[in-house]
């Protein structure tokens, strides 16, 4: 009966859905501006499902880092600036499957080690901490590896320069802030609990107003993941601290009956890293901010609320 009552379209289906395959978006990009995070606040796309061998509630799925940053808008570089020198923390397992989004970064908890199988071509990029397709994902991909925590793998930086810039026409601003909330001179632990203070009088909203981190800093006070996490580390790297912004995603809607997360496009998250004595440090900038009252309302775990949507996904 469906043969007979369809419509005949007028190339292959299989022309159609490859036509449909999204385009990278921002929590897997090389490129992220100012405010782009906003624009996929509503979407639901399942983006990949993860199941990881240990327990947590910080779930920071890690997709590349973005080093250069021009006052509005963040770059990744290919140099390779850091190597990696040890791994001190247990192995965590993990199994990844991502859906077909046009990419080429594998979203993993922690630090990548090693690739255990794949119905693809998966390698490890030590300088950023990534793990990345040869190829954009085009169909569904499994990857399975071993990963650890950032503050568990040991680091040389090779070249400070690319994670120490700062705009020139900010500087002014930056040192302002700095005197204003007496950040110099402190001990790495006493300047973050600073810097959480100073964040803490900022509002996390999805409606961005600022044009740029200037703006943010001095006008609109209130805006989206990327915001925090630039600001966090410009002031940083005014202070000498090497740093650079995580893109990826955070969270996931828990599917009990698979024991898969369920990580969506709304989830795209950013954060802040920081070089200190031989290792990454994760700062989330957004932790300590005030919360709008629309990003309250916005749905937690959507599996929960929908059991029809739990058996489907399973």
């Amino acid at each position: 009966v469906l043969f007979f009552i369809l419509p005949r379209p007028e190339k292959p289906l299989v022309a159609l859905i490859k036509k449909e395959i999204p385009k990278p978006a921002v929590g897997f990009s090389n490129e992220v501006k100012l405010g782009s995070f906003s624009q996929i606040a509503e979407d639901k796309t399942v983006v990949f499902r993860a199941k990881i061998s240990v327990k947590t509630p910080d779930l920071y799925w890690r997709g590349n880092t973005l080093e250069l940053f021009d006052g509005s808008r963040w770059r990744s570089i290919s140099l390779n600036y850091a190597k990696v020198i040890g791994y001190q923390s247990e192995e965590i397992r993990e199994t990844l499957l991502l859906t077909p989004y046009g990419g080429r970064n594998i979203f993993t908890y922690g630090f990548p080690v090693k690739v255990l199988d794949s119905n693809g071509e998966i390698f490890i990029n030590e300088t950023k901490g990534v793990a990345e397709a040869r190829r954009p994902v085009v169909k569904p991909l499994k990857v399975e590896l071993l990963a650890v925590e950032p503050r568990g793998v040991g680091v040389k930086l090779l070249i400070k320069k690319p994670l120490l810039y700062v705009p020139p026409r900010l500087k002014p601003l930056l040192e302002r802030i700095v005197k204003e909330h007496h950040l110099r001179g402190l001990s790495f632990g006493l300047l973050l609990k600073r810097l959480e203070g100073y964040i803490s009088s900022f509002r996390y909203s999805l409606n961005n107003k600022a044009r740029d981190l200037e703006e943010f800093l001095t006008v609109y006070r209130e805006g989206n993941c990327e915001y925090f996490a630039s600001a966090a580390a410009l002031i940083l790297r005014y202070l000498g601290y090497p740093t650079r912004v995580v893109v990826g995603f955070f969270g996931g809607d828990f599917n009990p009956l698979t024991g898969y997360y369920v990580v969506r496009q709304k989830d795209a998250h950013a954060w802040t890293e920081i070089y200190f004595n031989h290792r990454w440090f994760r700062f989330d900038a957004t932790k300590y901010a005030q919360t709008s009252r629309e990003v309250e309302n916005t749905d937690k775990n959507l599996l929960e609320k929908n059991r029809l949507q739990l058996f489907w996904d399973t």
